[in-house]
């Protein structure tokens, strides 16, 4: 069984990070020290996370150990059906990318990844791991 751990960051952690939140840069500088720590950003929450603080999306994509998780066809949808739920849809593609029955399946993490947030109730009920980051 694999130890790896996939963390999925939706748009306020990366604009926590963008921020200097010390405990967002920790779970970056894991990734790049330990081989077996994965870190995600959807591209959806990039593009949130740009529009609130021009720059970031360079910033952020300049780390080696970070990777854009792209907006496919079957995420495309699946991040749709969210939005006519009522879910923002930043939120709907960091649920789309940890998920592991929603958008394109992904048999590298099968049982889903963990995802990193601010604000834990928009994922309850989902039957993920939610890692709230504290505002600093």
């Amino acid at each position: 069984m694999s130890t790896a751990r996939g963390f999925v960051l939706d748009h306020t952690v990366l604009l926590a990070l963008g921020a200097g939140n010390r405990l967002a840069s920790g779970l970056i500088v894991a990734s790049h020290e330990h081989a077996d720590v994965h870190v995600y950003v959807p591209a959806l929450c990039l593009a949130a996370g740009q529009s609130g603080r021009p720059g970031l999306g360079e910033h952020i994509l300049s780390l080696p150990a970070v990777q854009l998780e792209d907006l496919g066809f079957a995420d495309a949808c699946a991040v749709g059906d969210l939005i006519h739920t009522g879910m923002d849809w930043q939120a709907a593609h960091a649920l789309v990318v940890a998920h592991p029955k929603l958008g394109q399946p992904d048999p590298v993490w099968p049982v889903g990844r963990r995802i990193v947030t601010q604000v834990a109730e928009w994922y309850a009920g989902w039957g993920l791991q939610v890692i709230q980051l504290p505002i600093e």
